[in-house]
Order: structure tokens, then sequence, then C-alpha cells
């Protein structure tokens, strides 16, 4: 342990813990039409963004262009009409202390 003199407090090497109960993941995104075959475009106007934040392991979903997050094992919602397609795009994990990004594919 490191002593610094000017401040007069005990500071660690030792890296702090990333858990769910110490830290919030925060995370922005940004969804568009789909009509520009999955590609993002820059000419776009009709972009639809949304912060989100979480203390838990989550799945990230797009329905129609919203995001939304569920429970990871949480059962997506049911649409009633086949064009509000509900798309499963990420998980928030969190294994070993470390916050990780998880392919749902």
């Amino acid at each position: 342990m490191d002593v610094s003199p000017n401040q007069g407090s005990v500071q660690s090497n030792i890296p702090e813990r990333c858990t769910f109960q110490s830290h919030v993941v925060l995370m922005k995104g940004i969804t568009w039409s789909r009509d520009s075959h999955g590609l993002f475009d820059y000419e776009s106007r009709h972009l639809t963004k949304k912060t989100m934040k979480t203390n838990a392991q989550v799945q990230i979903f797009r329905k129609q262009n919203e995001l939304s997050m569920l429970n990871l094992g949480m059962p997506l919602p049911q649409m009633t009409a086949p064009e509000q397609e509900i798309k499963p795009l990420m998980n928030i994990i969190n294994t070993n202390d470390t916050f990780y990004l998880e392919s749902v594919s």
C-alpha cells in the first residue's frame, strides 16, 4: 500500500471489484429505420436515441425502432402483429468481476 503524504490517506494498488452491487452500466443506443440494409444511415433524420442503465445482467433487444431490456433469463414479450418483430441484440453479463457484452447469436 502507498501512503500519500499530501493527502494523509492510504491508497491501495488492488483494483476495485466491478460488480452489479458496486457499479451501474450506462448505455447509449441509437436505432434507425430498417430500410438501410443493416448499415448505419448517416443521412437519416429519423434516429431514435435512448440512454439506459442497469445494475443486473440483462438482454437488450430491439422492438421496431425502440431499444428495451429485460433481466437475463426472462422471456421476450410476444408481439401480436408480425411486423412488430423483436430482435435480441446482446447480453450484458458480469463474470469474474468484469462486465462483458455477449452476442446472442
